[in-house]
């Protein structure tokens, strides 16, 4: 049987550790929130850091390729040399392109 003493003891015991239950229930459910957006934060980054290796593929390719044809063209008109520095020029710049692409897809992967 329990005295009064021992039964405020027992209650109180009770009352804390309850409270430490629902404490650390809130934390850990706190914690779950707070993984949750980490994780969509972290899908959130993948798609902008991809959108943007897309554009700088894209420009890079793009870029490379245009100043070629019209160094060629320029190069053609100065020369009298009709189509075939347009066409050295559209490969060299296909291929900077292509070097670029290269360079910039290897450093966004060895950056993960």
């Amino acid at each position: 049987m329990l005295t009064k003493g021992m039964n405020d003891r027992v209650s109180n015991t009770a009352v804390q550790f309850y409270s430490r239950l629902c404490t650390m229930q809130l934390y850990v459910f706190t914690l779950k929130i707070t993984r949750e957006e980490v994780a969509m934060r972290q899908k959130e980054r993948h798609l902008f850091r991809a959108m943007a290796l897309t554009s700088a593929i894209l420009s890079q390719l793009v870029g490379c390729t245009l100043v070629g044809l019209f160094a060629g063209r320029l190069f053609d008109s100065k020369l009298d040399s009709a189509p075939f520095l347009m066409v050295v020029g559209l490969l060299l710049g296909l291929a900077a392109g292509t070097y670029a692409m290269l360079r910039t897809v290897r450093q966004y992967f060895s950056g993960d």
